[in-house]
């Protein structure tokens, strides 16, 4: 049984392993819904860790959305942890199978090395990449959903294809900070011909 969040008179709420793999079941039916959670603001949240209680409810658990929602996030922070510890030595990571099937392969990678240097090789494919899809990235700034998830989740696993571990978060944090520092030194070498 693992511990869950505290119930109102102190003591932790336990989940045992049938309402631990009923929620898997329930977030790899919405695992689209779960990829949106981190980009979302409150629309997503709230009705899908309702459902996850109702399903769960209906099978006799008696968990809170609140609950559903911090012991999914312990699990991602422990699958996190473990896929650290495993970088190094071989260890048997709980709940891989079912994590990487709701979030991606890709996505265990972010976090591992959050502020790692990419690669000349992987930068060149993450261009190369973009530039395929250039009608898409030119949506980014106006889509919130769709195609930001889509894309960013197909140029993580394109990477990871040929051997680069990045996760689509990390794509999207690259891209924006190479047009954000293409800005900073266009703006600089305007500067530099209006006065010199």
């Amino acid at each position: 049984m693992d511990i869950g969040l505290l119930n109102c008179k102190g003591k932790y709420f336990r989940w045992d392993d049938d309402a631990i793999k009923l929620l898997f079941l329930f977030l790899i039916d919405r695992k689209d819904a779960v990829r949106l959670l981190s980009t979302n603001r409150g629309n997503i949240k709230p009705k899908l860790w309702s459902e996850a209680s109702d399903v769960l409810l209906n099978s006799g658990h008696h968990y809170s959305p609140r609950q559903c929602s911090v012991k999914w996030n312990n699990i991602k922070a422990k699958f996190k942890d473990d896929m650290v510890k495993s970088c190094n030595n071989p260890i048997q990571v709980r709940y891989k199978t079912e994590i990487e099937e709701i979030l991606g392969r890709s996505h265990y990678y972010s976090g591992i090395n959050k502020y790692r240097r990419w690669d000349d090789g992987a930068i060149k494919l993450l261009f190369l990449f973009l530039i395929d899809r250039k009608d898409a990235v030119r949506l980014l700034s106006t889509n919130r959903g769709d195609i930001k998830l889509k894309l960013w989740s197909e140029a993580s696993d394109m990477l990871l294809s040929s051997g680069h571990h990045y996760s689509p978060q990390e794509c999207m944090i690259k891209w924006k900070n190479i047009k954000k520092n293409y800005k900073v030194k266009r703006g600089l070498i305007i500067l530099i011909f209006i006065f010199f």
